[in-house]
């Protein structure tokens, strides 16, 4: 049993390097590097995630329905963690070098205040973006809906269930080591500080890591019939309604939604505010301090994974969540004073008391998605964790997809511009708004979390129901008239 939740878990160092590493790294690589347009750049990036999210729901439904000899989510898993490794090695390739911008005096205003539409080699940049991006986030889709679905179904109990969770959120989070050091590491050095030349190397190995882990939980993991039945031939609307019409789930994912909007919209501006507020402009002593500032921040994370699945223990999932919340809100917060270009290393105590929070708030979700398929299934009889897991991947990437556009706009709302020194009316509204967006967010989040409605009792009481069915199916199969 540990070594399949084990081997599963190992499947989340793949999903961290493809969705965190490209977070982490696509912005500042093609914004600062190349010299695209944040605007233009967002729209780019947020087109394919909106395809992406359309087919979601799908591959919940697929894998669900499946009845492959390999089994329901296996062969996806394997296929699409071959093809989003392959493309994502591809992404840092493109067919253009890095933009060569020339002052012009401009007489006339633009649309509605947008920048200059593309043209010419920015062009040529942005529809490579937005068309390798797409296959990357297709793929992801085949990947990562079966294989959360396959955690899913490894547990019926209440603290099993975080346990389960927690085994993959593990493994993220240690390969968050070197999702942090990505942009780093392109502009080191080695490549001549040009992270144009150096992601097309990193790329490669993050490719190469994405692919062997990916397919351990296909290669190892099994998969066992709990005895209940799988969705009929139902409509897809009936389908959908069921999950996505679940108010704790949607609580949970709203929940999500709105933190993961908050963080990643601001998160974007975490190398700006490092490389010319901290550093004072040093493009590679900035880099370097955010990816330590963030490997201490993952540290804090191993070690608050453990106390707070302790506390969930003790006292429960939602009121773990809450304290979680509030370390986050608490640690963001504290950034006013400790991004200090007297004194750099200070921003490290934020992001330890930000680290305990951000693992705990992650293992609480991931679980209480968990304690909604098994609240589902004790009143429906019907198996539906591919969908759910369709169902948080869908929300999920509308988050990030929202952020690709916010993302970028509030670089241009600080007034913020390719290649030209910020002065200090700007680094100052960089800090506004990522202090102001990462604490509103996480306030509205704790909000939303604290109408939870899946209790222990309740989560006990599922597990109670399930196990009778079970035992009763196993029953009637064995008896003699149905042999």
């Amino acid at each position: 049993m540990k070594t399949r939740n084990y081997a599963w878990g190992v499947g989340g160092v793949a999903d961290n390097l493809l969705t965190f590493g490209l977070a982490w790294t696509i912005i500042p690589v093609f914004n600062i590097g190349y010299g695209v347009d944040a605007f233009w750049l967002g729209i780019a990036i947020f087109l394919p995630r909106v395809i992406d999210v359309l087919t979601d729901p799908l591959m919940g439904i697929l894998s669900d329905r499946s009845k492959l000899r390999w089994g329901r989510r296996k062969p996806f898993i394997f296929i699409g963690a071959v093809l989003m490794s392959l493309f994502f090695a591809l992404l840092w390739m493109p067919p253009v070098s890095a933009l060569e911008h020339v002052a012009v005096e401009t007489t006339t205003e633009n649309w509605f205040g947008l920048p200059p539409l593309p043209a010419g080699d920015e062009l040529m940049l942005l529809l490579w973006i937005a068309g390798v991006y797409t296959l990357i986030a297709l793929s992801y889709t085949v990947f990562s809906v079966p294989y959360i679905a396959l955690g899913y179904e490894f547990a019926r109990n209440y603290d099993i269930i975080t346990k389960v969770m927690a085994s993959r959120l593990y493994f993220t989070t240690i390969a968050s080591f070197g999702v942090t050091w990505l942009y780093a590491l392109s502009v080191s050095d080695q490549f001549g500080g040009d992270e144009t030349l150096g992601m097309r190397s990193v790329g490669i190995w993050v490719g190469i890591a994405a692919l062997l882990t990916g397919i351990i939980p296909a290669l190892i993991c099994t998969e066992e019939p709990h005895g209940t039945t799988v969705e009929k031939k139902a409509p897809i609307g009936e389908v959908l309604k069921a999950t996505l019409g679940n108010r704790a789930f949607i609580l949970v994912m709203s929940s999500m939604l709105l933190f993961v909007i908050a963080i990643y919209t601001a998160g974007v501006m975490g190398n700006h505010i490092n490389i010319f507020y901290v550093a004072q402009g040093d493009k590679v002593v900035g880099a370097k301090l955010a990816a330590i500032s963030a490997n201490i921040m993952i540290g804090c994370n191993l070690i608050g994974m453990y106390l707070m699945m302790r506390v969930s223990r003790c006292l429960d999932k939602r009121t773990t969540a809450l304290i979680c919340f509030g370390l986050i809100f608490v640690g963001n917060a504290s950034y006013w004073w400790t991004w200090n270009p007297s004194f750099p290393e200070m921003q490290y105590l934020s992001s330890a008391v930000i680290g305990f929070g951000n693992s705990g708030i992650w293992l609480m979700l991931d679980s209480m998605i968990g304690d909604v398929t098994k609240d589902d299934e004790a009143r429906s009889g019907v198996q539906r964790e591919g969908l759910f897991g369709a169902g948080k991947s869908f929300m999920f990437k509308i988050a990030v997809a929202v952020t690709s556009i916010t993302g970028a706009l509030v670089i241009g709302v600080s007034g913020f511009e390719e290649q030209v020194l910020p002065d200090e009316g700007v680094q100052l509204n960089l800090r506004l708004l990522y202090i102001g967006l990462q604490c509103g967010g996480v306030a509205v989040a704790s909000a939303i979390i604290w109408f939870f409605p899946i209790s222990r009792e309740r989560a006990e009481e599922n597990e109670r129901i399930i196990n009778e069915r079970v035992a009763r199916l196993i029953s009637e199969a064995a008896s003699p008239g149905n042999v």
